[in-house]
């Protein structure tokens, strides 16, 4: 009489095996995904990083004063007489690709700032608030920026 030996997978090893796929779909998924959250986050930073070299451009140079222009296609940052130094929008900074930038108090979209490293702006005024958003994504991020210290604050808005 033979007797069959029928080979079966243990409890260990198929429990490694689930951590294994677990592991790869927690990586592989959300980069899948369309990460309109990501991108803003990366426009965020973007930004904020641009407005601290306004700021470290102005002071180092008070008779040159950096200009940040906000227009619907992105931004450029000018520092003094060197032209354009950063752009972002359509043809730079792929991260942030298809975010929309829009501002509020200030009536021409220009941020320039003073030989203090503070916007230029008269006393008083209301802080200038940016925008970023991306068309069709229910994610939209404020940033507003302090008149005289050019810090920002954050406020995440979702669309019901």
């Amino acid at each position: 009489m033979r007797h069959r030996i029928h080979r079966a997978f243990s409890l260990v090893e198929v429990s490694i095996v689930l951590v294994i796929v677990s592991c790869l779909a927690a990586v592989v998924i959300p980069a899948m995904l369309d990460s309109s959250h990501g991108r803003l986050i990366a426009a965020r930073e973007r930004l904020s990083a641009d407005v601290m070299a306004a700021q470290a451009w102005s002071l180092a140079n008070p008779t040159e004063p950096a200009v940040l222009t906000i227009g619907t296609q992105g931004y450029t940052l000018v520092r003094g007489d060197q032209g354009t130094v950063v752009t972002f929008g359509p043809g730079g900074f792929e991260e942030a690709m298809n975010v929309h930038v829009a501002i509020a108090g200030v009536t021409s979209g220009v941020l320039t700032f003073n030989h203090y490293g503070a916007l230029a702006v008269a006393p008083g005024s209301a802080a200038p608030i940016v925008e970023l958003s991306i068309p069709g994504a229910p994610d939209r991020l404020e940033l507003e920026i302090a008149p005289t210290t050019g810090g920002m604050s954050e406020r995440w808005y979702a669309s019901p």
